[in-house]
């Protein structure tokens, strides 16, 4: 027994002696040859001599033609004119927002006043309420008429505004595209409408007679405006639209949504502005090509007519209501028939009439086209 134990610490002295040489091997590597270059002492940098009075230095020379002008602190950036477009269309979104407020409450105003008659016991409750609507009206009324004066200036400080389809090369005349993608921002208008424009009809000095407008429509003054023909087609109107086309039938006005929308400038019966412009009124009783969004009566065959609009609207909760200057009443030539009724876009050219429909001093409708002809487009983004 005692031999056992004998051997046992025999081995675990061993074992332990291996593992105490093991580990001072271990624990001195040697290390490996350093770099000459690294054993070397460093020589100290020379700091460099400050530049003296006599020293020449070299300044690079600004070139004043090609720098970009100096902005003052204060500046902001000028605003494109696509800037500007995205501008007045949410602009344009806020005013039709803020009128059917206006609508809304008025509607209010009409039931609290036929309540007092109903109820003349709770006259003093009734006309504490009828007060607060009616400045309601007002306050949303102020904005309505605050959102078209910002309107209006943007849209005077945009320049030209140019339809595609009026700015076809003769090259690419006539057009006939399936594209199908309508108009659904400021003035937008895609060179896929069929209506066809020859090279001889470009290039031709425009006849000025064919822009003649009359002194008043429905009894509003017209105010003139500023026609010039172009040397490569067509007119600039007032600086700021370009229009091609005779007004005929054959040969219809193409006019971009913004110069319709612009009547607002000078006629707003609401807010006290009573005369129509001549790029507006020149149009009445021409013949007129637009492209927009569409919105037929439901449940009929064969519609007969549609309302044209610069923004999509279902008619109900989809889109944005028009207002009387981005929306034209539309009587057909035909009835509408297979997938045509039920079109959300697509071109309509017809005689068009300036009709302002006022009542009292609310603007309720402004444009109409009859003896039109409908070409439907597909969805946008199709």
């Amino acid at each position: 027994m005692r031999a056992f134990w004998l051997v046992i610490l025999v081995m675990v002295l061993g074992v332990g002696a291996y593992a105490l040489v093991g580990n001072r091997g271990e624990s001195s590597p040697k290390s490996p040859e350093e770099p000459v270059a690294a054993r070397s002492s460093p020589t100290p940098s020379t700091p460099a001599a400050p530049p003296t009075a006599s020293d020449t230095v070299t300044v690079p020379q600004l070139d004043l033609a090609t720098a970009p002008p100096a902005v003052s602190p204060g500046a902001q950036p000028a605003a494109s004119p696509t800037d500007a477009g995205t501008s007045i269309e949410s602009l344009r979104r806020e005013r039709a927002d803020a009128m059917m407020k206006v609508q809304s409450l008025r509607d209010q105003v009409t039931e609290v006043e036929l309540s007092i008659e109903r109820m003349p016991d709770r006259a003093e409750v009734l006309t504490a309420r009828l007060s607060e609507l009616r400045e309601k009206v007002r306050s949303q009324e102020s904005r309505a008429d605050e959102l078209a004066a910002r309107i209006a200036a943007l849209a005077a400080a945009m320049p030209a505004v140019e339809s595609p389809l009026a700015t076809a090369t003769p090259a690419e005349s006539p057009v006939s595209s399936k594209t199908n993608t309508p108009p659904g921002d400021v003035g937008a208008t895609t060179a896929d409408a069929e209506t066809t424009i020859s090279p001889e009809a470009a290039a031709a000095p425009a006849d000025l007679a064919a822009f003649a407008a009359p002194a008043r429509i429905a009894g509003f003054e017209v105010t003139p405006g500023k026609i010039e023909t172009r040397e490569q087609g067509g007119v600039l109107v007032d600086t700021r639209f370009v229009i091609k086309g005779s007004g005929t039938a054959s040969d219809p006005f193409v006019v971009p949504w913004e110069m319709l929308t612009s009547a607002e400038e000078g006629f707003a019966p609401q807010a006290g502005r009573k005369q129509i412009p001549q790029r507006v009124a020149m149009l009445d009783g021409k013949y007129v090509a637009v492209k927009g969004y569409v919105a037929f009566p439901l449940a009929m065959d064969e519609p007969r007519e549609l309302l044209a609009m610069l923004n999509q609207w279902d008619g109900c909760c989809i889109g944005v209501p028009p207002t009387p200057y981005d929306a034209i009443e539309v009587q057909l030539k035909a009835g509408a028939k297979g997938d045509d009724r039920f079109a959300i876009s697509g071109e309509v050219a017809g005689r068009f009439s300036v009709k302002p429909y006022v009542v009292g001093d609310w603007l309720v409708g402004m444009y109409v086209m009859e003896n039109a002809e409908f070409k439907a487009r597909g969805a946008p983004g199709t």
